[in-house]
């Protein structure tokens, strides 16, 4: 991140009026207090648990101002807040409260998803500001998609070991069926009786 300070000073001469103008311009900090991360610990799989982390590093150790850190999610375009966090995580947002969860501390917070839903893919933000230090408002975001989880296939199609021994035996049973009848047919299986 690149920060500019500094005062830079312009003065012209015209020589025809006898004027001097001068043009101070003084340039102030431009860069935020705090720099925010945000990432995705590990693949995002349905019915499984998704940790979406929000690092905060503020740029001046001078600074003493707790973060306060708004987790929000992207839907149609508009940022709908999930919980915010200062000192202490905030309550949950209805839909979100039910399976979303926070942990951490204001220097990483971590988001964490309970049994991920295909409803939970999309954009999401962690939104930090420092109360009084300004310019500090400073985000990033991180967008999921929510993968949907490999089946076991065992060779069987879904079968049960039931059902593949009941077709096995009704196949054999039918073999043998066939043979009978083909014996008894060609005059190769009589029977004295």
């Amino acid at each position: 991140m690149t920060c500019i300070y500094g005062s830079y000073r312009y003065a012209h001469k015209m020589s025809m009026l006898f004027i001097t103008a001068t043009l101070t311009i003084s340039v102030f900090s431009l860069c935020s207090s705090v720099i925010v991360t945000v990432s995705v610990d590990g693949k995002v799989v349905e019915g499984q648990e998704t940790r979406l982390d929000c690092t905060i590093q503020k740029n001046s150790i001078a600074s003493t101002r707790d973060p306060f850190i708004t987790w929000l999610k992207v839907v149609n375009g508009s940022s709908v807040t999930i919980v915010e966090y200062q000192r202490t995580p905030g309550s949950v947002q209805p839909p979100y409260n039910k399976r979303f969860s926070l942990e951490g501390d204001d220097s990483k917070l971590t988001l964490v998803i309970d049994d991920t839903m295909q409803d939970d893919h999309g954009t999401y933000e962690c939104f930090v500001s420092l109360i009084d230090d300004p310019p500090s408002p400073e985000s990033d975001t991180v967008t999921i998609i929510v993968e949907i989880p490999n089946k076991k296939n065992d060779g069987n199609n879904g079968l049960s070991t039931g059902v593949i021994v009941a077709i096995v035996f009704g196949v054999l049973c039918s073999f043998a069926l066939v043979c009978v009848g083909v014996a008894i047919y060609t005059g190769k299986g009589k029977f004295d009786g």
